[in-house]
Formats: structure tokens, sequence, C-alpha cells
């Protein structure tokens, strides 16, 4: 009788078995996998971007993560931190203005890659596996910012840039802001910090634009010492007359008396 029973009963142990079976063996499916994601899985920094490429074309993250798996992905990671990137153009590099009068002058960029999945993929490109640091923006926005720098003081007046600092690196900001975009650049802000007038000793009297500049310069300093000069006569005479005036009174109180 109790084999009997048992051998009624063997089907339904078995069928218990095989559901046990069953959801062990997803158990460990889904086990392997999250094991999988968790060994594959990179995840971006707060100030940084991953860009993944290869199988299933190329992924941007900004902020998240991804499943990076060997052999079939490769990947990169793009800093989203604002750089400051420190310029001086001094001596042989000071600038030319409308004048002539060469401009020493130092600035200060902060620059950083937009956060966005295009402009990252475009900084990806121009920096390949370099870090964005200070010395690789220098590498790439150096000519940029040259030209910039060049053709905004070759447009102004030497007292007008000394005037109109803010100004003078707003306009650079705005001829420098469509170029860093094509390396997936954001150029956030830009600051001259020191501008003032190259030293006459260091020009060089058989460059073209010293000459004029020593020429305009030596204008600008007659026609000071000149106004000073007529105020300095003016003082004198204005001091003379009032010793002739108070001797007059002198004398006048001395015949009264």
């Amino acid at each position: 009788m109790l084999v009997f029973q048992f051998a009624q009963s063997m089907p339904q142990i078995e069928g218990w078995m095989y559901l046990v079976g069953g959801i062990g063996a997803v158990f460990i499916f889904f086990l392997s996998v999250g094991l999988m994601m968790k060994r594959f899985y990179q995840r971006a920094a707060a100030d940084e971007a991953l860009v993944r490429t290869g199988s299933g074309g190329t992924k941007v993250s900004i902020g998240g993560g991804m499943i990076v798996l060997p052999v079939l992905h490769q990947i990169m990671r793009v800093s989203l931190r604002t750089i400051t990137l420190t310029v001086e153009r001094f001596g042989e590099q000071a600038l030319v203005t409308a004048d002539k009068i060469k401009a020493c002058c130092t600035m200060e960029l902060y620059i950083k890659v937009d956060d966005t999945s295009e402009a990252v993929i475009t900084a990806a490109r121009s920096f390949g596996a370099r870090n964005v640091d200070e010395g690789v923006l220098a590498e790439i926005v150096e000519g940029k910012l040259t030209d910039a720098l060049r053709g905004v003081a070759a447009n102004k007046l030497f007292h007008e840039l000394h005037a109109q600092r803010e100004e003078f690196a707003e306009a650079v900001k705005k001829a420098l802001v469509e170029e860093l975009k094509k390396n997936g650049l954001k150029l956030e802000s830009t600051s001259l910090t020191d501008l003032k007038q190259l030293p006459i000793a260091d020009m060089d009297p058989n460059d073209v634009f010293d000459a004029e500049g020593l020429r305009k310069i030596a204008g600008i300093t007659a026609k000071a010492d000149q106004e000073r000069n007529e105020i300095d006569r003016r003082k004198e005479v204005m001091i003379q007359g009032q010793n002739v005036e108070a001797r007059r009174q002198s004398l006048e109180l001395e015949q009264t008396k």
C-alpha cells in the first residue's frame, strides 16, 4: 500500500524537482548576467563622459555608464572639467594695434568640452587618447587664439584697448567660439588680466611696425612734454603775479603808514 502511494506521488515530486531546477537555472542565469554586467559595466565620473566605439556603433554616456565588452568595444574617457588656459604675448609676440603701438597682454581663457553628445564625440576625435589638459588645449587653441588676438588688436588703438579691456576680452571670445566648436570645445569666459605697452628698449627701429610705433610714441610724449611745459610756465607766471601783487600791497601799506 505504501509502495503504491509513493509510486503515485512520484510524478508530483518530479514536477517539483523540475520547478525548483528551473527556478535555480533562472536564478543562476540572472546571477551570471548580473556578475557579467558588474564586471564589464563602466561608469563615468561626475566630470567626464564615456565614448564607446565598436560593435553597435558609437555611444556616449554623460554622467552615466554602459557595458563595455572586451574585443567588441573600445572605451574613451573625455574630461568635462573647466580648464584655465593662461596666454601671454610679450616681446616679439606682442600685439600690433591700429596705431602700431605694440601691446603686451596676459589673458585667461576658461575652456571645457561642451556637455552634448555631438561635442563629446568631436572632442574624442580631436584629442584621441590624450587627456584634455592645459598642454593639449594650448596646442590646439594656440593658432586660433593668436589669430583672434591679432585680429581684434589690429582694429583698436592702444589707448582704446586699455580703456576697453572688457570689450577686448569679449571680442576675442566671439572670434574664438565658432572655431572651438570644431573641436567640441566651449569657451565659457575670457579675462584680460594684464595689458601694457611694449617697452621702448624692446622695440626695433628697423621694424616697420616698431618704427611707426616709436614715431607715434615720440609724438605723444613730445606733445605731453609741451603741454606740461606750458602748464609749468603758466604756473610760474601765476606765482610771479601773486608775488608782484603781494609786494604792491605791502608797498601801499608802507606808504599809508
